[in-house]
């Protein structure tokens, strides 16, 4: 099954079963993607960074969900071969959701190729950036957990 392919980061506390699909992804100069969630209240983290992604919807797997959700708020299609099972994140209330499952690609973007459809704007960090932003506590673990597997300071 998909959803054993990720690591766990959190313990569940027995609320909804809400899942979301979001992807790390760095550019070809081994950046990380973000995106500044806009700022409306009914939305997680408003005006803060945080991972591209989304819910899942109808019958679609994890990798399904990932990969329209990039091509929803980036313009980009990806290769669902190409997702790479990296963490789920299971949050804490008041979160929105309970479970993020998080993909990584080998995949390099090219700023050039983003056509921003959702979200407040995006930008490409180096890990010193990441460090300063303001990032939401329940993510910060899996950013961490990124820069230490796939990034050098």
């Amino acid at each position: 099954m998909e959803e054993n392919e990720f690591t766990t980061i959190g313990e569940l506390q027995g609320y909804s079963q809400e899942r979301v699909a979001a992807l790390l992804m760095m550019d070809q100069r081994n950046r990380l993607l973000l995106q500044f969630r806009d700022p409306f209240p009914h939305i997680a983290h408003p005006g803060r960074w945080s991972m591209f992604g989304g819910h899942v919807e109808g019958n679609e797997d994890l990798r399904q969900t990932c990969a329209r959700e990039i091509k929803e708020e980036l313009g980009i299609n990806l290769d669902l071969q190409s997702l790479v099972p990296f963490v789920k994140l299971v949050c804490d209330p008041p979160e929105l959701v309970d479970q993020i499952y998080v993909f990584t690609t080998r995949e390099r973007i090219q700023v050039s190729q983003i056509s921003l459809g959702e979200g407040a704007g995006f930008a490409v960090l180096t890990p010193i950036q990441l460090k300063t932003l303001d990032i939401p506590r329940s993510v910060r673990p899996v950013i961490e957990h990124f820069i230490s597997e796939y990034m050098s300071i």
